[in-house]
């Protein structure tokens, strides 16, 4: 049996690379628009109740609606061209919104924003997993998180600057340009890796979980309930500072936009420090964890009498890095190194019941078998 090809170590950083980009992008589009609210209001005459409708419910309800759905889509399909698609589409809907003649006009390219953002991150956090073995994946993912951070600086400067010279209608197409021309370079060189690389599919599973399935092994632990919890009054306390902080300060202290904008990025600096602090000790305590476990073998004595019918387990083999590099099946066969092309969809094998966090624990779809090396 042949095995199946995994990311290199420099192919998985070029895709981090490009999704951190996209995502930075995703959090500047969002975020820009608290430091212009100001003008906005003034232009069009609406009150604050309207202003918080464009810059949270109106964004929010369908962010946060939709990605469920599209994450199940990036179960299933071509991560990859998702992000692209989305992409694409909040960087236009972001553009367009320096076009708005109207209030209306443009809280509904708002909406437009919301659902093309609710694609990047559930895609975008799927295909880390698969380019990252999980001893180094909570690096991985703070890094994707770095980029939420550095969104919000660049939203605060560019939006404040060129607001106050040059009017707030060219600051949102000056931050949605940038993204199009992302996605076109996303599409010609980010790769769709191959599902479960880093963890082989557990014995019987057929197919990925259902949501309720999915939704009922998370509500399930009462360490993922609290993890909700948490997030959830944190995101709440988070994006109404931060969505009012600026209109506060030009009213309150007569702060120009650029000043509102310089002193916001400042005080983003440490969320960003903190979130590299706190995943470099993340990594340690798995790799400790690991090396404490002292896993067993992936391909069981027991199994030997399906050796010959290529059905057992594959057995990765990594670099000195800890990226694996390819799979085989135990038995000293062929190693070359052989995968689906670039953008064919994976197949059911590949996606079928992996692990997507590393964890041990057992959930819908899958055995909870340890196969980290």
């Amino acid at each position: 049996m042949n095995p199946v090809s995994v990311p290199a170590a420099k192919e998985a950083r070029t895709a981090l690379l490009l999704l951190v980009s996209a995502y930075t992008l995703s959090i500047t589009d969002r975020m820009i628009l608290t430091v212009l609210f100001e003008p906005i209001r003034l232009e069009f005459g609406v009150s604050d109740t309207q202003m918080g409708l464009l810059g949270g419910l109106s964004f929010a309800l369908f962010y946060a609606t939709l990605g469920i759905p599209i994450a199940r889509a990036a179960d299933r399909g071509n991560r990859k061209l998702i992000i692209v698609f989305s992409l694409a589409v909040f960087s236009l809907m972001t553009a367009l919104s320096g076009l708005a003649v109207g209030f209306v006009m443009l809280l509904l390219l708002r909406i437009g924003v919301g659902i093309g953002e609710a694609g990047v991150s559930p895609a975008s956090q799927s295909i880390i997993a698969d380019y990252f073995p999980k001893e180094r994946r909570a690096s991985a993912m703070s890094v994707l998180i770095v980029g939420a951070n550095v969104g919000m600086i660049i939203g605060y400067l560019i939006g404040g600057f060129v607001s106050q010279h040059y009017g707030w209608r060219v600051a949102l197409v000056v931050v949605g340009l940038p993204g199009l021309a992302l996605a076109a370079v996303m599409y010609a060189r980010l790769r769709e890796p191959i599902r479960g690389a880093f963890e082989a599919p557990a014995p019987g599973t057929d197919a990925s979980p259902t949501i309720l399935q999915t939704a009922a092994f998370m509500f399930g632990s009462p360490a993922v309930r609290q993890l909700l919890i948490a997030s959830t009054i944190s995101g709440t306390v988070t994006y109404g500072l931060t969505t009012w902080l600026p209109a506060f300060f030009v009213r309150a202290h007569g702060l120009s936009q650029s000043e509102v904008g310089l002193l916001m990025a400042l005080a983003l600096v440490w969320g960003g420090i903190a979130s590299g602090v706190s995943a470099a000790g993340s990594d340690m305590a798995v790799k400790a964890a690991t090396v404490a476990r002292a896993p067993s073998a992936v391909v069981d004595d027991a199994d030997e009498d399906d050796a010959d019918d290529g059905d057992d387990a594959l057995v990765p083999v990594t670099d000195d890095d800890g990226f694996v590099t390819a799979y085989t099946d135990g038995g000293g066969v062929d190693t070359a190194d052989v995968g689906p092309p670039e953008d064919d969809p994976p197949t059911p094998r590949d996606s079928a019941g992996t692990n997507r966090d590393g964890a041990d624990a057992p959930g819908p779809g899958n055995g909870g078998a340890d196969n980290s090396r």
